[in-house]
């Protein structure tokens, strides 16, 4: 009897888990359908990258978010949108020359996890974060028709772990945020 009451609780155990997965399935779908909605009813960039920075941060659970545009000819990144908006007045033009983490994220594509607290990290962006009042950031490679065309910057103001479910979830929001650089750049061009 013992044994049935305990694999009783272990089935609904399981069931339970099984429909926290499909709930959080659920809100990821939503939330690429939104910014599917978001961006197809706006050709203006600066509210692309806007929508495509406050759909990222709130996606992947970080604080705010700030999208740059690579600028090949100058090898420079420049913010195309940021959320919350204010984010945008700590944000700047940014040299892969100065800031060569970006520019390993952009070469090698392939993200990566910036913590304050990590002894092997890069000293400079950790500074950086603490200046801005962040724990943590990551930073994910922007691939358009498999050319690099910018990055997102996620910071969070506390240390927070980044799991494979949200990283994975950022990474094809960040395809999202690729294709809507590329097309203001078309647009610009038109």
């Amino acid at each position: 009897m013992w044994l049935l009451y305990q694999l009783l609780l272990l089935v609904l155990f399981l069931l339970y888990r099984s429909s926290e997965s499909l709930k959080a399935s659920n809100r990821e779908f939503r939330r690429l359908f939104q910014l599917s909605s978001d961006l197809a009813e706006t050709t203006e960039p600066t509210v692309l990258g806007q929508l495509v920075a406050r759909h990222l941060a709130e996606a992947a659970g970080f604080d705010d978010c700030v999208i740059y545009a690579l600028e090949p000819e100058t090898a420079r990144l420049a913010p195309f949108g940021s959320y919350p908006v204010e984010r945008a007045l700590e944000t700047g033009i940014q040299s892969l020359a100065t800031r060569p983490v970006l520019g390993h994220v952009v070469h090698e594509r392939a993200h990566m996890v910036i913590d304050v607290v990590d002894e092997p990290g890069d000293r400079a962006e950790q500074a950086r974060l603490r200046t801005l009042g962040r724990e943590v950031m990551v930073l994910v490679p922007l691939v358009a028709m498999s050319a690099p065309v910018g990055v997102a910057e996620l910071t969070a103001r506390r240390g927070r772990p980044v799991d494979e479910r949200r990283l994975a979830l950022a990474r094809t929001l960040a395809f999202e945020a690729a294709m809507a650089i590329e097309n203001g750049r078309l647009y610009r061009e038109l």
